[in-house]
């Protein structure tokens, strides 16, 4: 069946064909879709490293005490004889610097 070039309409969309409109509202619907899905992508990635920079960070302060619990118990038992002010600093230091490095790490990773 041959057509005439009269039964050719290339003035209307046919009344099945999505209108512009809904064509831009569909993308922007798809767009938000995938920007959503990013971002749940993104949340994922930040527990999954939370969590592993939370243990990394247990795992230094724990090797950082149990050193100067041993150094402590080394210089009672061994004879290491240290001075008080020498256990003194090192205890008062190494306690700081754990809490501070703890404080900044948590800080970081888990903002408000």
């Amino acid at each position: 069946m041959l057509r005439q070039p009269s039964d050719l309409n290339f003035g209307q969309a046919p009344a099945n064909a999505p209108s512009a409109g809904s064509e831009a509202e569909y993308l922007e619907e798809r767009r938000k879709e995938a920007l959503h899905l990013e971002n749940l992508k993104g949340l994922k990635q930040d527990r999954r490293e939370r969590r592993k920079y939370a243990e990394h960070i247990f795992l230094l302060i724990s090797t950082w005490l149990f050193t100067v619990l041993f150094i402590l118990v080394i210089n009672n038992k061994a004879g290491l004889q240290l001075s008080d002010a020498v256990l003194i600093t090192l205890i008062t230091t190494t306690t700081g610097s754990v809490l501070g490095l703890f404080i900044i790490v948590i800080n970081y990773l888990f903002k408000k």
